[in-house]
């Protein structure tokens, strides 16, 4: 079984396939399709710490949606708990310094600033085939949102997460979602894009949503067919 994030970071011949603009419109995204919601941060830590940081961010955000005040020591212990899964994750030489709090806090801050607390965090989509079952990030007002908040531009990948996501959701007869946009955050950059779901899929797709929806499930599904039992 594969997660969402090796289903995007690989199986290049299958993307290539089926989404044959996709890594132009990346770029295009890159060059003038962003639009600038906040000011960045202006500061950076060490590199090995900014997912680290990014992490932590995320997991403060979320309770402080549910506790105001919530200790940001306490989301850096629950943080810890995810942290610790990634291979060379420097988690043994970070120190929640005073520098390193201000560029979670800033994070938080723009999280809320844009998505308060009506959203729900961590939209769960069923898998299919050889896909695990996997969990978005955001999901508010109809759309679905990617949350990237490193010193770099949107990848191809950042995108195909997002398509693998509504593929699963719209393959899920029983789906709580009705996904109409897609959106990449970046609160470390104050930087976002967002698109109408269809509009999107018909910009980088050579097949209507629903047949490479469809084409997505069976490529996953016939992976699965291959894996000796």
């Amino acid at each position: 079984m594969i997660s969402e994030t090796t289903f995007s970071r690989g199986y290049s011949s299958f993307w290539e396939e089926y989404f044959p603009w996709l890594i132009n419109y990346s770029k295009d995204i890159n060059i003038d399709l962003t639009t600038r919601v906040f000011k960045s941060i202006g500061k950076s830590e060490d590199s090995g710490f900014r997912s680290i940081n990014n992490i932590i961010s995320f997991t403060h955000f979320k309770n402080t949606r549910l506790e105001k005040g919530f200790s940001l020591d306490s989301s850096f212990e629950e943080a810890k708990k995810i942290i610790v899964n990634f291979p060379r994750n420097n988690l043994l030489s970070y120190e929640l310094t005073p520098f390193q709090k201000e560029i979670i806090e800033f994070q938080v801050e723009k999280l809320d600033n844009r998505y308060g607390t009506d959203c729900e965090l961590y939209p769960n989509f069923p898998g299919c085939g050889i896909l695990n079952s996997c969990s978005g990030d955001i999901f508010k007002n109809n759309t679905l949102v990617e949350v990237k908040a490193g010193e770099r531009s949107i990848l191809p990948a950042d995108l195909k997460q997002l398509i693998t996501y509504s593929a699963m959701n719209w393959l899920n007869s029983g789906s709580n979602y009705i996904i109409n946009k897609i959106e990449v955050f970046n609160p470390r950059q104050g930087l976002v894009w967002n698109s109408d779901l269809h509009a999107f899929i018909s910009t980088v797709s050579n097949i209507s949503l629903e047949d490479v929806f469809d084409q997505i499930c069976k490529y996953l599904t016939d992976l699965s067919d291959e894996i000796p039992v």
